[in-house]
């Protein structure tokens, strides 16, 4: 979060966030989809494996977790699954729609995290770790690709197995 962002009441962030993570998604997944789809048909249609789409949600959704900016970005990212999932309805069989939902990833934000945090992190992945980017861009590429072409509406967690 950054400093002008903390410095707003929950209101403020929840409708920032909610342009940025649900309205633009939607907008921009709701286009390319459409345009995709049009390709697909008058190019394309011939290939057994459909073009795909994959959006960002938060493993955090299915299971919430308190404070503030959790409820903002839990509802963001709930919003942004069950967008994915009508949508994939919407745009099949020419197109799939599938969203990766991943825990605590190592970013640059986890990285200047306090040690207390990381650890208590760590400890709630069956694997006792966070995920690395490149662990989550696997599951990006798997869905892209003709390795998936059976996966369509799905919400696939990236986070090690959750201890509760």
């Amino acid at each position: 979060m950054t400093p002008e962002s903390k410095a707003l009441d929950f209101d403020a962030r929840l409708e920032r966030a909610w342009r940025v993570d649900v309205a633009a998604t939607t907008t921009l997944a709701r286009a390319f989809g459409a345009a995709m789809r049009a390709y697909r048909r008058e190019e394309d249609a011939a290939q057994d494996c459909a073009p795909s789409v994959v959006l960002f949600s938060w493993d955090g959704v299915a299971r919430g977790m308190k404070g503030d900016s959790a409820q903002i970005y839990s509802a963001c990212k709930g919003a942004v699954a069950a967008f994915a999932r009508s949508l994939a309805h919407s745009l099949a069989p020419d197109v799939r729609v599938n969203t990766v939902a991943p825990g605590w990833i190592m970013t640059t934000w986890a990285e200047k995290a306090p040690q207390e945090t990381i650890v208590r992190h760590a400890a709630e992945s069956l694997l006792n770790r966070w995920g690395r980017p490149e662990e989550v861009a696997s599951v990006v590429r798997f869905l892209l690709s003709n390795d998936a072409a059976y996966v369509n509406g799905q919400t696939i967690e990236i986070n090690g197995g959750r201890d509760f």
